[in-house]
């Protein structure tokens, strides 16, 4: 009697595909070709150390806040808000800290109990007046954020692009109500370390060293945080389902406006974050840091780094490399000597060419 075997089945092998490929490094790849380009045009002063530190000083602010824009896109929503919250939280950080030291330095000086307490200019009562005002602009953030979230959600307006860009002029108002116009400065050393502090590594007798901005390990800090929590939680799975399918997440027990309130929350959290890292570096708080335009920056890395329009597509790695390329775009565009008014054309350029691959992408998504 003969047994009839089965052919064996094998599972047809997977293919890396060339568009699989730049798919997924696509822009790691674009972000060495840059890198190559730059140094091939600017041997001199491109992959010099000092530079390298500038533009990772510059960048820093700039990565929070699109790490916050990121987190609203996600959602396929849009936060035009943050440049100004940025610049807002800034404001009330230099405000409260001036205020405060003028506050304690009086009553220091008629207070019965002034041999037990630190003097107004000590390290002690300069912390302190640091940290209330740093918790202070991170409150302005929150608020800011939280009232986007609430315009959105409970007021039932069409499109957060409404409620904020109604943000942004308020923020950028608000900046000039509290400052008066004029920049605030002088601000303590607790504060400064965070925008303009190095970390020395491998200094020797010889050698000056290699420095790394506080301000950048701030942001990679940030960004490993928000990496697990996008990545490894059920409220970060839940932001990209939001994004994904909004109706269908609702109808799987999702609380659909709780997470859209979070995720304005924290974009406002991390542009004051950026405020204190941009006060640091500046040394003061000028209500023109609300006018700059940051937010624009930002929505251009969160799409160059692959995050797309229509939501729930994008990586918190890809966001950071968006923001590189825009930080190497700009230092390069400068040690080539371009017109800041060419810049501001490349930069546009770049924005729309951004959003047009990201159409692109969802076309090619539909038809696969």
């Amino acid at each position: 009697m003969s047994r009839s075997t089965a052919a064996p089945v094998y599972a047809p092998a997977r293919r890396l595909s060339v568009s699989a490929v730049l798919e997924r490094f696509g822009m790691a790849l674009a972000l060495v070709v840059l890198m190559l380009v730059l140094t091939i045009l600017s041997p001199e002063y491109f992959l010099t150390t000092d530079n390298l530190t500038n533009v990772a000083n510059r960048i820093s602010f700039t990565a929070l806040i699109s790490l916050g824009e990121f987190l609203v896109i996600l959602t396929a929503g849009i936060d035009l808000s943050v440049g100004s919250v940025m610049g807002f939280s800034l404001i009330m950080l230099a405000k409260s800290c001036h205020l405060m030291y003028e506050w304690y330095a009086r009553w220091y000086a008629t207070s019965s109990m002034a041999a037990s307490l630190p003097p107004p200019a000590s390290p002690a009562a300069l912390g302190i007046i640091s940290a209330l005002s740093i918790l202070i602009a991170l409150g302005t953030g929150y608020l800011c954020g939280l009232l986007n979230g609430w315009g959105f959600t409970k007021l039932g307006l069409p499109h957060p692009f409404i409620m904020t860009l109604g943000m942004l002029n308020i923020a950028r108002g608000a900046s000039n109500l509290v400052s008066g116009g004029s920049p605030i400065t002088g601000l303590p050393e607790a504060i400064r370390v965070f925008g303009a502090g190095n970390i020395i590594l491998f200094r020797t007798a010889t050698s000056p060293g290699f420095r790394i901005p506080i301000a950048f390990i701030v942001v990679l800090v940030l960004y490993f945080v928000f990496w697990v929590f996008l990545t490894h939680t059920r409220t970060g799975r839940h932001i990209y389902a939001v994004g994904g399918n909004p109706q269908a997440t609702l109808y799987a027990g999702v609380n659909v406006k709780r997470i859209l309130n979070l995720v304005y929350i924290l974009s406002g959290l991390l542009a004051a974050i950026a405020g204190v890292i941009y006060a640091g570096r500046i040394n003061s708080g000028s209500p023109k840091a609300a006018m700059a335009g940051y937010e624009l920056d930002a929505i251009a890395s969160v799409i160059i780094g692959g995050a797309s329009f229509f939501g729930g597509r994008g990586t918190v790695i890809g966001t950071l490399i968006g923001v590189l390329i825009m930080g190497f775009i700009r230092n390069g565009l400068n040690l080539l000597n371009v017109s800041v008014f060419w810049q501001e054309v490349a930069i546009g350029l770049i924005i729309i060419t951004a959003a047009f691959i990201d159409v692109l992408r969802r076309r090619a998504a539909r038809q696969v």
